[in-house]
């Protein structure tokens, strides 16, 4: 059965309502009863689809009682799913039976204190209120003998059920510490998993309510999850003067804000330009990711000969230069929503969201960083469940990108939609939020992969002269000055492990490749006033981490790397270059060559330091 059968006329008792899958064929084996409860959970979230789809039709054809039905069906399926409380609830109101209604309502706050230990979700409490409201007027009109002209106007201004039209009260702000840095966030829905929503471009968490299609996504996510959201740092309602943020400093937003609201594993939806930094998070913190879904994303931001569906660096330009020239009046939507490019309002609509989003330096600052940013190297370092999803005819991201991100992420599942928007909000977002749910209820829980994508350092050192001032930095106490339980505290500080630690050799590894390359600056201005030489490198991979033994090919490339570098020189891989676009410190290129255990040849690059004391962690 699919969401097309609705095109000839299906109806609730064509949908199976049984609650268990399956269920006289239990008890055979425990194989074969997981796997029950895997398709039931399938079967579950396709009849609450194909429910909610005929009970929009029925509400757009002003067949009430039809939706009523329909809604009731689906919630003796899913009885904690608030949307379709809420929507019943207004079907109730507009027919007049507020009585009805607001008994519902009771029911449903009994419920999810019971079984959630939660109260009802803000969209509810206005809801009621404002049925309340209506009822309260009737009661005082026909108490007080209103006229006639009385009673028109009360007819006249009959309540009205919140809808796609009018834009619900979007739950309260608040703030999560990175560092010196405050990240704005709000919390809706309140079902069993919970859901990161990433970021693209810019956004802003107020302003996004105010936009029915935007406020609809997450009502629908709420309804299965609880759904979190964010401002990245620089933009919206969170801190705007960052600096340079890079591709790490972004997947820390995520991780500020997960633990700002105590969530100890989620699944990333990250759309367009918030894929990359998904995906960063998701290699570096498997522990935390439950899943990983890419919605018409990317894994490079420039063309390449290896990677031609991306504009040019001309091109790119041109397009920036356009924003700017641009920015405050109705924006162009031709390519990232087509669907919708022709509606003035539409247009008048997302230029006031990017007002309010990012000022227009910062604007065309960000989309400048987001066409730099390239995750290619990384995909593999995935071991989270991943889906896919992506428009066959967007302009935006070509659909041979989804494709791209499916072949090089380990197991992921593509599904390619109909459509040519990009942005999530336009076009049949229904299908896209299907996709979603089904795979997010469905997906079985897995132990965190012991595999995780971390940073090397690798530091060489040499005793430049055999004096007494620099050799009393060298032996059993420590190294340049620092005892060794000293120097671990600050590599934990940096967010790294200490693997190895002599008088003439430091490995550690690093969550953040641009907190590692802020360490190895200090190290060699720490080194060099002790009267010692050292040379580091640097690569990003993956790398085995059980408990505090690290292993894996990336250790021994970060040798490789140390190898080439010269007297006090920080050499980088090209993965690590990459990832540190936005950084406060520069790059140069210095040679290709081959790296041991790493395939193909590998472009290596020297660290413009700029003094230690002037970089900020």
């Amino acid at each position: 059965m699919s969401l097309s059968q609705t095109q000839r006329g299906l109806t609730i008792e064509d949908i199976p309502t049984e609650s268990t899958f399956l269920e006289g064929l239990r008890g055979f084996s425990t194989d074969f009863d997981n796997w029950c409860n895997t398709e039931g959970e399938r079967w579950l979230v396709l009849r609450l689809g194909l429910l909610e789809e005929l009970a929009d039709r029925a509400e757009a054809e002003c067949r009430t009682g039809e939706a009523a039905r329909l809604l009731s069906g689906a919630l003796a399926l899913d009885p904690l799913n608030e949307v379709f409380h809420r929507r019943l609830m207004s079907i109730y109101a507009t027919q007049g039976r507020t009585t009805e209604a607001l008994r519902m309502f009771k029911r449903l706050e009994v419920l999810l204190s019971t079984e959630l230990d939660v109260r009802p979700e803000r969209a509810t409490l206005d809801l009621v209120r404002a049925i309340r409201a209506r009822r309260q007027s009737r009661t005082l009109s026909v108490a007080s003998g209103a006229a006639d002209a009385d009673r028109k106007a009360a007819t006249e201004s009959a309540f009205v059920a919140p809808s796609l039209e009018q834009s619900p009260s979007h739950p309260p702000t608040r703030y999560a510490k990175r560092g010196r840095l405050n990240i704005a966030y709000q919390v809706s829905g309140s079902g069993p998993i919970d859901v990161i929503w990433v970021p693209g471009w810019v956004s802003n968490l107020d302003f996004a309510w105010t936009h029915p299609r935007m406020a609809h996504i997450f009502q629908r996510l709420g309804s299965f999850a609880r759904l979190i959201r964010f401002d990245k740092s620089g933009t919206g309602l969170s801190d705007r003067d960052v600096g340079s943020p890079t591709l790490g400093d972004r997947a820390e937003d995520i991780r500020a804000v997960m633990d700002a609201v105590g969530s100890e594993r989620a699944a990333l939806i990250g759309s367009s330009e918030a894929g990359g930094m998904s995906i960063l998070f998701a290699a570096t913190y498997p522990e935390r990711t439950s899943a990983l879904v890419l919605c018409g994303s990317y894994a490079r931001g420039l063309w390449a000969k290896d990677y031609p569906w991306r504009p040019t660096v001309a091109e790119t330009e041109e397009e920036i230069a356009e924003v700017e020239r641009n920015w405050g009046g109705p924006f162009d939507l031709v390519d990232g929503a087509p669907s919708l490019a022709d509606d003035p309002a539409e247009a008048e609509w997302f230029a006031g969201f990017l007002r309010a989003s990012a000022s227009p330096q910062d604007a065309t600052a960000l989309w400048r960083w987001g066409a730099s940013t390239d995750v290619r190297s990384i995909l593999g370092a995935i071991h989270v469940p991943t889906l896919i999803l992506h428009r066959i005819g967007d302009r935006w991201a070509r659909i041979e990108e989804g494709r791209f991100l499916a072949e090089h992420i380990d197991g992921a599942k593509l599904v390619e939609l109909p459509g040519e928007d990009h942005v999530l909000w336009a076009g049949d977002t229904e299908k896209v939020l299907n996709e979603i749910r089904l795979f997010l209820t469905t997906v079985p829980r897995m132990p965190p992969p012991t595999r995780v994508l971390a940073t090397i350092l690798h530091m060489n050192v040499l005793i430049s002269r055999p004096d007494t001032a620099s050799s009393q930095h060298q032996g059993e106490d420590g190294i340049a000055g620092k005892p060794r339980n000293a120097l671990a505290e600050e590599i934990r500080s940096y967010g790294g492990n200490t693997l190895t630690e002599a008088a003439d050799l430091i490995v550690a590894a690093f969550e953040s490749p641009t907190a590692a390359v802020r360490f190895a600056i200090v190290l060699v201005e720490r080194f060099g006033k002790a009267g010692c030489v050292s040379r580091i490198g640097l690569h990003t991979g993956e790398s085995e981490r059980r408990g505090n033994d690290w292993t894996g090919v990336a250790i021994n490339a970060a040798a490789d790397v140390a190898r080439h570098a010269e007297d006090d020189e920080i050499l980088v891989s090209q993965t690590v270059k990459d990832l540190v676009v936005g950084s406060d410190f520069r790059l140069s290129k210095k040679k290709s060559t081959i790296l041991k255990e790493l395939p193909g040849t590998w472009t290596l690059h020297a660290v413009y330091r700029p003094s230690a004391s002037i970089l900020s962690r």
